[in-house]
């Protein structure tokens, strides 16, 4: 777990109770119905999350645990850590495990990337020197 980690931020019990919150919203009393009639339930799988733009990472925590509460359960594994600026096309992180776990916990868990991470800001200058020299 990194120093900026949003799980020190905030606590467990505030992360799981959001966190399950989300999964109980996507797959509602119903469950994942079109994993269940489309995916054959002992595939195993790999994803893996790649940004789309210039960012800093937030979440990794969230993510593992929508991985860890699914059912059945896979493993996310964060390959830059949260507060860590992220480019174009690069791997962020893989999801292991049953393809199913990984379709219901991929959709919670980019909801919840998406939410906690941000775009990459161009550095604030810190002084008046700094902003007339631009």
């Amino acid at each position: 777990m990194s120093e900026n980690s949003l799980l020190q931020t905030v606590g467990q019990p505030w992360l799981e109770a959001r966190v399950d919150a989300a999964l109980r919203e996507d797959l509602d009393k119903a469950g994942d119905i079109t994993s269940a009639a489309t995916v054959p339930e002992n595939r195993q799988g790999l994803a893996e999350l790649i940004s789309k733009g210039e960012g800093i990472l937030c979440g990794a925590d969230w993510a593992s645990l929508c991985g860890d509460r699914t059912e059945p359960p896979v493993r996310w594994e964060f390959l830059v850590s949260d507060g860590e600026a992220v480019r174009p096309g690069q791997v962020l992180a893989r999801v292991y495990g049953p393809m199913r776990g990984i379709l219901i916990s991929e959709r919670a868990c980019l909801n919840g990337l998406g939410h906690l991470s941000g775009p990459r800001r161009q550095k604030r200058p810190n002084s008046s020197r700094e902003r007339m020299r631009r």
